[in-house]
């Protein structure tokens, strides 16, 4: 069966007012193919238990739309959900994949889409992690359940079909694009602190704080700097150990007065101030399938120093933007440090133009409706 442009497209969210880099990277999306083809989208009013959730609030507001229908763990609503889907006659049906959690409602929707809508159906996910993060025998099993059932994968990371045949032990269909760039618009310049001088050179580090983002080894390596001009901003919830610990931690390395640990969620409006003003974003991930601090960080042209794994290194190799340094490597990472401070002082230029410009949501959008208009099943 081929997909025309006319066929009708349903696109599982999350999306707003969900937080978040998935629910962001959907609402970018959806603006984009709700310009080019017939598509709905299937948002959410549950997403995660509080148990499941460790941060402060899972939504920016308490809002219900008529696009907030689905819920992710009572199968009450996957019927009533299922009535749309029917009625909505899909011809291919979009799922992100990044949590485990949300994989038995996928399994629900695709078994019993097939048999109660008499054609043939598309499921295409788009994954942005093929595993999570913190994994066990549970969650590999259930994962591997889905990706059987999807008819095509979109990664973005570039080694991501070879991991999933391994993992599948049999060869799958699936397209690499890169995760696109965030659009953002100029900041207002509302942040008033005193962290930001002309004489100090400022690392960020932006994003839920979990055991795989590598906070301990740049708390490490910051520590040995011996620059009192040398900053270190952090901007992140708290998913791994708790800010008692971190505190400590900072404490400990003798540092409390050259971090700024914002642990509290941050408004958009404020992090992209801080962005701005900051001098390099530091990445020390110890694994990565694709980043959307990244993808957003990028947009203010400042060096990134990120661990030399997937597709970090992927996009160090071909764009010359920063320093990798190897995996859980507390000198490396140093070294990596000292030289973007010293790059800093020597005027040196960067290369950031190339890559906005060919990954932006607009071109992602249509790389992926090429895919669904030339698919096969």
């Amino acid at each position: 069966m081929k997909i025309k442009k006319n066929n009708n497209l349903i696109f599982f969210g999350p999306f707003y007012p969900y937080r978040g880099g998935i629910a962001k990277f959907n609402d970018n999306l959806y603006e984009e193919l709700n310009q080019k083809i017939n598509v709905i989208k299937i948002n959410y009013f549950k997403l995660y238990p509080k148990i499941f959730y460790p941060g402060k609030f899972q939504k920016f507001n308490n809002l219900i739309d008529k696009d907030q229908i689905a819920h992710s763990y009572n199968i009450f609503y996957w019927i009533k959900n299922l009535s749309k889907i029917i009625k909505f006659k899909p011809d291919i049906i979009l799922f992100p994949q990044w949590n485990f959690f949300l994989i038995p409602f996928y399994i629900f929707v695709i078994i019993f889409t097939k048999i109660f809508v008499k054609k043939k159906i598309i499921f295409i996910s788009i994954v942005h992690n093929i595993i999570d993060h913190e994994s066990n025998f549970i969650k590999k099993i259930l994962t591997k359940i889905f990706y059987n059932f999807s008819n095509h994968n979109i990664f973005h990371e570039s080694n991501g079909e070879i991991l999933l045949n391994k993992i599948l032990k049999k060869s799958t269909k699936s397209t690499f694009i890169n995760h696109p760039v965030y659009p953002v618009s100029r900041t207002k310049n509302i942040l008033q602190t005193k962290h930001y001088k002309n004489d100090t050179f400022n690392f960020m580090f932006y994003g839920f704080i979990r055991k795989y983002k590598g906070l301990d080894y740049l708390l490490d390596a910051f520590s040995k700097i011996n620059n009192k001009n040398v900053r270190l901003n952090i901007l992140g919830e708290i998913w791994y150990k708790d800010k008692k610990y971190w505190e400590n931690k900072i404490h400990n390395l003798n540092i409390k007065n050259q971090v700024n640990f914002m642990s509290e969620y941050t408004d958009e409006e404020v992090l992209l101030e801080h962005m701005e003003k900051s001098d390099c974003f530091v990445l020390p991930y110890e694994k990565v399938s694709s980043s959307g601090v990244f993808a957003l960080a990028v947009n203010y042209k400042k060096p990134f120093i990120m661990t030399d794994i997937g597709i970090f290194n992927k996009i160090n190799q071909k764009y010359k933007m920063g320093h990798v340094f190897e995996n859980r490597n507390v000198d490396k990472l140093l070294n990596a440090m000292l030289k973007v401070i010293d790059e800093k002082n020597q005027n040196h230029k960067y290369d950031f133009d190339e890559y906005i410009i060919n990954n932006k949501f607009d071109n992602y959008s249509k790389i992926l409706i090429n895919l669904i208009t030339n698919i096969n099943i």
